[in-house]
């Protein structure tokens, strides 16, 4: 075989390598992974700093975000995608859970404390309601040690703090509640249901949750003006140029002096929702999670 013959199939096993990229990509049509949550760790503590050298400091941080990712999803998390700040860097994320090793004297022995925080599109979540704590009774005895303080924040702290009810409660209220999920809604021409367009596999959501939709919109020559609305996600979209994307039904929805509870049928409110939700009148939109039931029976891993 000659040269320009070889070139020429590296050139198309090139472009079709390219092709089943591109396919791959586009395989969620218009439909989006779910948001993704960092989380990170960070070490405020002279202590730590003067007794582990930079690169055991940094095997903490990455073990226990990576540690932290796995324990956060379950229960009642799983609509997001969680990973470590080290894990595919190169993903966009839209939240981040942080983790902060700190020191603290008392009567002049210095502790080492652990906070929780959070933020949303770079901006603090209220967290107050998980308050810090130490890490040990008394002075640290893991100071010499990587590997030791690793084990101690996991079993002293994260496996406790984050299997706890009443702090998951506190997430979802203070943290999870306020990610969007998208920052669009769709209608369709003939068609009475909302589409978001999040991947409904990855979204994980039964029809028991409940989507909180915050929007503003012009339908008319009157200035734009907000509105919200509650969805309930139904079906997957299996064809269209929406493919893979949640579809929805109304259960409430506010606009106006329009104010309508679960219209459906032959409702003629429903005519007047997506003139409102049309593409011609929408101008911004935000989708939340307001109450997550995960679909039973899933076999479904986020990527």
């Amino acid at each position: 075989m000659n040269e320009g013959k070889r070139f020429r199939i590296r050139l198309l096993a090139a472009w079709l390598a390219m092709c089943a990229g591109t396919a791959a990509e586009s395989a969620f049509g218009q439909a989006t992974l779910p948001p993704l949550v960092r989380t990170t760790v960070q070490i405020d503590s002279h202590l730590l700093g003067d007794n582990l050298d930079a690169s055991d400091l940094e095997r903490v941080k990455q073990e226990l975000a990576e540690y932290a990712a796995k324990k956060l999803p379950k229960p009642g998390f799983e609509f997001m995608r969680w990973k470590s700040l080290q894990t595919q860097p190169d993903l966009p994320s839209v939240a981040e859970f942080r983790i902060l090793i700190k020191q603290k004297s008392s009567g002049g022995i210095p502790r080492l404390l652990l906070e929780y925080q959070a933020f949303v599109e770079g901006k603090p979540a209220d967290l107050s309601g998980l308050p810090v704590q130490p890490i040990y009774d008394g002075p640290a005895p893991s100071v010499h040690s990587a590997d030791r303080l690793i084990e101690d924040v996991k079993s002293l702290r994260l496996d406790k703090d984050l299997a706890n009810d009443a702090n998951r409660a506190e997430l979802a209220t203070a943290f999870a509640k306020h990610i969007p999920l998208s920052k669009r809604v769709i209608v369709e021409q003939g068609k009475p249901d909302i589409i978001v367009p999040v991947d409904f596999d990855s979204l994980q959501a039964s029809d028991q949750s409940h989507l909180y939709v915050e929007f503003t919109a012009q339908p008319d020559q009157k200035p734009a003006e907000s509105g919200s609305m509650r969805l309930r996600p139904v079906t997957k979209i299996v064809t269209g140029a929406f493919q893979g994307a949640v579809n929805c039904r109304v259960y409430s929805f506010d606009f106006r002096n329009m104010s309508v509870a679960q219209p459906g049928g032959d409702d003629p409110s429903v005519t007047s929702i997506l003139a409102i939700l049309a593409p011609t009148s929408m101008k911004s939109a935000q989708v939340f999670m307001e109450e997550f039931k995960v679909r039973s029976g899933s076999l479904f891993q986020n990527p």
